[in-house]
This record gives structure tokens, C-alpha cells and sequence, in this order.
């Protein structure tokens, strides 16, 4: 019932995608990731009931160059604190992401989704240039996009998929180069 510590590299070595599952309500605190041991590009889902942090780095492995990562994980947060270098995208359909480094991300080639309902945060001064899509008002209203602490900086083209709510947190700042409205007009909220 305590939090769980894995330090070690897990990698990825099933044909098609696989879920992490974590109901520990005490936490899950993840070292590196490969997410492939070949040339396949290969998906990994984090899931479950408890929050789960990366502190290592999450990678393509092997020779995969697109490997993905998925945040299915309606109340619980995903922290990526590690310096990413995963090259597949990034989609967030339920719970949050927290991006606590540059490349949390992966490489910004591909981009990163919200669903309407999900959240991707920011923290720890990050400067990304991925380009974010982004739908609805987030995890309990508090922002499909939303700034937590620290002075963070995206250069990235943000995509209102739907009309969306970004929140900035007290203490704090978020700069954004580019609010991009591919998908026609959009109603967007800053709170």
C-alpha cells in the first residue's frame, strides 16, 4: 500500500500495444522506458487509478523511430520529468499529463493530442516547441492546457480542435507563440 518504486529500464518487447496499469493510490515511480526492442514502432497506455511519474527517459529502443505514448487515465496525473526522446505522438484522452521537462514530450516531430475532459500541464520552467492540439476545459474544468508553476514557454503551434479553456495558475506563466485555429473559429478561455 505504499508507494512503489521501479528504478531499472523496463522495455517493451510485446507485438502491438500495451497497457501500464497503476491502482496504487500511494503512487508508482518509473526510471527509464523503452517502449520498443526492435524496429516496431510500439504504443504503451498508462492507465489505471494512481498516480504514475517517469523520472528517467522514455524511448523509441531498439531501431523503432515512432514510438508512442497514451494517458487513459480518468482522475489520476502522468509526470514526465525525464528527457524524452521518444518520436512517436503523445495523446491524452483521459486524466493528466505533466510535462516537467523540455522533451517530456519526445521529439516535438509529431505533436501531442487532449481529448475534451483531459489536461496537459506544465512546470519547471519548461521551453517545448510541440505543437499541441487541444479540445474542452480539461480535467474539472481547470484547463485542457494549463500552467502549474514556474515560467514555461511553448513555441509550438497550439490547435483549438474544439472551442478550449487554458488556465494559468497563480505564481506563474505561460507563453505560447502561436494559437492556431485550423479548424475554424474557436471560442478559447484564459483563466
Amino acid at each position: 500500500t505504499g508507494a512503489l518504486t521501479f528504478s531499472g529500464t523496463l522495455t517493451h518487447t510485446r507485438v502491438g500495444g500495451s497497457t501500464l496499469t497503476n491502482n496504487n493510490s500511494a503512487g508508482l515511480t518509473l526510471g527509464n522506458i523503452n517502449l520498443s526492442s526492435s524496429s516496431v514502432n510500439r504504443e504503451v497506455t498508462f492507465a489505471g487509478s494512481g498516480d504514475t511519474a517517469v523520472t528517467g527517459v522514455i524511448a523509441d529502443g531498439g531501431t523503432a523511430t515512432a514510438s508512442s505514448i497514451v494517458l487513459n487515465a480518468t482522475g489520476t496525473t502522468l509526470t514526465l520529468s525525464g528527457a524524452n526522446t521518444y518520436g512517436g505522438d503523445t495523446t491524452i484522452t483521459a486524466g493528466t499529463l505533466l510535462a516537467a521537462n523540455d522533451t517530456a514530450l519526445g521529439a516535438d516531430t509529431t505533436g501531442t493530442t487532449v481529448a475534451d475532459g483531459a489536461t496537459l500541464a506544465f512546470s519547471n520552467n519548461v521551453n517545448s516547441a510541440e505543437a499541441i492540439t487541444i479540445s474542452g476545459n480539461g480535467v474539472l474544468s481547470g484547463g485542457a492546457l494549463r500552467n502549474v508553476s514556474g515560467n514555461n514557454t511553448n513555441t509550438g503551434n497550439v490547435v483549438l480542435g474544439a472551442t478550449s479553456r487554458i488556465q494559468i495558475d497563480s505564481d506563474s506563466s505561460l507563453t505560447l507563440s502561436n494559437i492556431d485555429t485550423t479548424f475554424g473559429t474557436r471560442n478559447l478561455v484564459v483563466s
